[in-house]
């Protein structure tokens, strides 16, 4: 069957049944939407819906991809017209949608005038339930910006310097076996523009490759005329970057952790959304007092007034790699401090992020847990 053929099947007659079954499955059933606008190869502005229905005939829940629709703009009122004339075409109350599921898009969830806010006064009882993942990820890119920028600097061109160059993958790796005894090194990922937080796996492999990075670089800047070179060997001797660096993966870990839960298709929904409020305390904890932090419910660890309860940086934890390399190293006084309290302005900017971005019904979200099979067979 030659290309053409093919492809009009798939799209006359194949794709038409399967919408047909499927919009006769859902019925008038209860529902949920995953809306996401993006643009395809060909810079067309698409929206794509994935619904969540419960299916008769398989008796569980199911997830699958529902509409790819051309949208002329992503404003929240062409959004609203072309999902309710979807629904309309196919059949399906908009009073029947019990949970929408969006990015961080302010025409999807905005407060005053978006798709969410549209669709609720067409159905007041509708849940909003914005992805955690997205988030994490606005408020750590956020969140670094109160870095120093040779940080990302370090994370992002010593990618770059080894991906188009086989002879200086093999300069280093002949370096790096002298060093470790005949292992290969691992390479350093290149950075996601839309998931900052895909750093932390290049963060971790340049810290336990440091000296061998250093080494290699050193060698680079005396042998290539290259500005690049000569920048990443002085920042691979500087140690206030290492100091940086640590932080940023000490912080980020249990952040990814968390990330990584709420991608997984295994994951214990009725457990999500206390891994999520932990991790959230856990970040409080770095610079709020202990004791301070005790009063406060998960509940109601959304709402509390962090600021009001910031320790200085000589009261913060920030480890013990960073606080042993910090002592160890040829810094003075004065330059830690200084690191201590732009590690500070990370952290506290990245719980003010995150705390925005929280889910507006936690507490409906907490009373999952009561469903889990150890308690709900209790």
């Amino acid at each position: 069957m030659h290309h053409t053929k093919c492809a009009r099947l798939q799209k006359y007659v194949i794709a038409p049944s399967f919408a047909v079954k499927l919009r006769n499955e859902i019925g008038d059933q209860f529902f949920s939407l995953v809306v996401d606008e993006s643009t395809n190869e060909a810079n067309i502005s698409c929206l794509a819906l994935c619904i969540r229905f419960y299916s008769t005939s398989k008796k569980s829940v199911v997830d699958t991809f529902y509409r790819l629709l051309p949208i002329e703009n992503a404003t929240a009122d062409n959004l609203y017209q072309t999902v309710t004339r979807c629904l309309a075409e196919d059949g399906l109350d908009v009073k029947k949608m019990i949970g929408l599921g969006t990015d961080g898009a302010s025409s999807m969830i905005g407060r005053t005038h978006s798709l969410s806010t549209l669709l609720r006064v067409d159905n007041p009882e509708l849940t909003l339930f914005r992805c955690v993942c997205h988030s994490l990820h606005l408020a750590a890119s956020k969140a670094s910006e109160c870095l120093p920028i040779i940080v990302d600097f370090v994370v992002r061109e010593t990618h770059n310097w080894f991906s188009t160059s086989p002879k200086r993958t093999n300069e280093y790796q002949a370096i790096y076996s002298v060093r470790k005894q005949n292992t290969v090194p691992k390479k350093v990922p290149g950075l996601a523009g839309t998931r900052w937080l895909t750093r932390l796996e290049a963060v971790s492999i340049i810290i336990d490759q440091w000296e061998a990075l250093k080494l290699h670089f050193d060698l680079s800047a005396s042998k290539e005329r290259c500005y690049t070179s000569k920048t990443l060997s002085d920042a691979y001797r500087d140690d206030q970057n290492t100091l940086y660096l640590l932080f940023v993966r000490k912080t980020l870990k249990e952040i990814v952790s968390v990330n990584k839960i709420f991608q997984s298709q295994t994951a214990d929904v009725t457990k999500v959304t206390q891994d999520l409020i932990a991790m959230y305390r856990n970040l409080i904890n770095i610079v709020v007092n202990g004791k301070h932090l005790s009063k406060c419910s998960d509940e109601n660890l959304p709402k509390l007034k962090f600021l009001d309860h910031v320790v200085p940086c000589e009261a913060m934890n920030f480890g013990y790699e960073f606080t042993t390399y910090a002592s160890a190293c040829s810094l003075t006084v004065a330059q830690v401090h200084y690191i201590k309290e732009r590690c500070k302005e990370f952290v506290v900017e990245l719980i003010k992020q995150v705390q925005m971005r929280l889910p507006d019904n936690v507490k409906i979200l907490m009373m999952l847990t009561i469903f889990h099979p150890s308690i709900a067979t209790s």
